[in-house]
């Protein structure tokens, strides 16, 4: 019988086969170890097979020659003396040295000399030894105070830029994108070591939302573990501010808020909303638009999609096109057009190549609709619309767009607008120009009611917060009168109106079956 007091033998955690034991450490783990007790890195000469930063960062060589980017890497561990006293501090010590090899070396005496020799006899420390000593234990504790590497900690930021001289947000090779700017950035301003420049896995890089090739945003929100400097640790505006000294005049960061450990911006955002601006003259009648084409001699001509509008012809229909306005039928129209598209519903037609089975097509669209137009500053009428919902497909948004300016206009019937979203009919769609879509928001409703941490919320325009006052500065001074400057630039808008009505027309929405596909493999490429 088993005495019930008999403590049993522990045994070994790991014990058994195909198990670690806990008790057996390995070199890497003792190297680990160490490293982390004295506060070092890895030494170069590490045998370990180095790895590549990614190919579309500013770390990686090609990055830096194709664009001329010049690094100007910071320290290993950040000192938070400034340079020029540091430069004093080398200088001044360059003079030490300088005025101890001109000075003459002290007379000992003889008694000194035999307290020294007896001292090296019986192995204890001299007086210069002792000196020695403590000069080294000095430079050690200053060596250790300039290599006390900064707080790591995971953040959240709000960013705003204008994307126009951007190959999209993430990063990709041989483009200059968003992410690579930004990573630069924060590398500049110390807050990404040396060894994790170039690798956004190793500082947990997320972003809320997926921008296109010249696509704008107000509330970009990404999630990155920076290592901030201990001054600041307790202000995040003045990690914001060092951020957006480093960053260029079209790339603002808005705000930080402090994010727990396993915060991921990606996951973490459950709905998100687009503003695409859309100018009035896109609404005017097909008859009248197409009088006004032939009468300064702007008809089709035996032109194509790749040619649409000469400079010319553009700079003489702008001013007759600034002045229309948009009608209280057709805003009305506009609305209940955009409105169809609520609730959860098949886009394969509004994407590139997605088949009509693939699960991903379908997409849940919370709410669309078209603000009261407002006059910019050179004349011209736009209306805003924003659309809200979980995600968005590449270009679903500007097809979505295009289609209902087409229902609004007469160009097609609202039936279209229902056979485009069903899943037994493929069809060509046009596509809006890129300039008039930006992120309006980023929004984390599950995120702040399960008070995690501090609240990401920046939906509320009413309110005095200064986060969301520079939210807005950025939205109405520099977004929106962008896209209005772009318009009177490139004409874009002008040529699409030209290409819908003479190169494209109807035959977009009578495609079916092998036509389909076929049609949409000479769909008009990306703006």
């Amino acid at each position: 019988m088993t005495n019930p007091n008999k403590r049993k033998k522990n045994k070994p955690w790991g014990y058994g086969k195909g198990k670690r034991n806990k008790n057996k450490v390995s070199s890497n783990d003792e190297d680990r170890s160490d490293r982390k007790k004295h506060n070092t890195r890895r030494p170069e000469n590490d045998s370990r097979e180095e790895q590549k930063p990614h190919e579309g960062s500013f770390a990686h060589p090609a990055m830096q020659k194709m664009f001329d980017v010049q690094l100007n890497p910071p320290s290993l561990a950040t000192s938070t003396k400034p340079a020029d006293e540091g430069k004093k501090s080398d200088a001044s010590e360059d003079n030490k040295e300088k005025e101890v090899t001109t000075q003459e070396e002290p007379t000992t005496s003889k008694e000194d000399q035999k307290v020294d020799d007896a001292a090296i006899d019986s192995g204890k420390p001299t007086g210069a030894d002792n000196t020695n000593d403590a000069n080294a234990k000095e430079a050690d504790a200053e060596q250790n105070q300039n290599t006390k590497r900064n707080l790591k900690r995971k953040v959240a930021l709000l960013l705003a830029f204008v994307g126009t001289e951007y190959g999209g947000f993430q990063m990709n090779i041989n483009q200059r994108t968003l992410q690579a700017q930004i990573e630069l950035a924060l590398y500049q301003a110390n807050m990404l070591s040396e060894s994790n420049f170039g690798f956004p896995h190793k500082y947990s890089w997320s972003n809320s939302a997926r921008t296109d090739k010249g696509v704008h945003a107000c509330a970009q929100v990404c999630s990155v573990k920076l290592e901030i400097p201990h001054e600041m640790v307790e202000s995040m505006d003045l990690v914001r501010e060092a951020i957006n000294t480093h960053l260029p005049s079209d790339i603002r960061c808005l705000d930080i808020v402090r994010a727990p450990r396993a915060f991921c911006a990606r996951t973490s955002r459950d709905r998100v909303r687009y503003q695409y601006m859309v100018p009035s003259f896109l609404l005017y009648d097909r008859k009248e638009v197409r009088q006004l084409f032939e009468k300064h001699k702007c008809h089709k001509n035996g032109r194509d999609s790749n040619d649409p509008l000469s400079e010319e012809e553009v700079d003489v229909l702008r001013p007759i096109l600034a002045k229309y306005r948009a009608t209280p039928d057709q805003l009305s129209k506009l609305r209940d057009t955009l409105d169809m598209f609520k609730g959860t519903q098949s886009y394969h037609n509004f994407t590139r190549r997605l088949a009509r089975d693939d699960p991903s097509r379908q997409r849940y669209i919370i709410a669309f609709n078209a603000q009261d137009p407002v006059v910019m500053e050179d004349g011209t009428e736009w209306i805003p619309t924003q659309v809200t919902g979980q995600a968005f497909l590449l270009n679903q948004i500007r097809k979505m767009i295009s289609l209902a300016v087409d229902v609004t206009r007469g160009a097609t019937e609202k039936e279209t607008l229902t056979e485009a979203l069903s899943d037994d009919r493929e069809m060509r769609l046009s596509i809006a120009p890129a300039q008039g879509l930006f992120l309006d928001m980023s929004i984390f409703h599950g995120y702040n009611n399960s008070k995690k941490g501090d609240p990401l919320d920046w939906e509320d325009s009413t309110s005095d917060a200064p986060a969301i006052q520079r939210w807005k500065d950025f939205k109405q001074h520099v977004v929106m009168p962008h896209v209005v400057k772009e318009e009177a630039n490139d004409g874009n808008f002008i040529k699409y109106l030209f290409l819908q009505e003479y190169i494209y027309g109807q035959g977009n929405y009578k495609l079916d079956g092998e036509q389909a596909k076929t049609a949409s493999e000479a769909n008009e490429p990306e703006k």
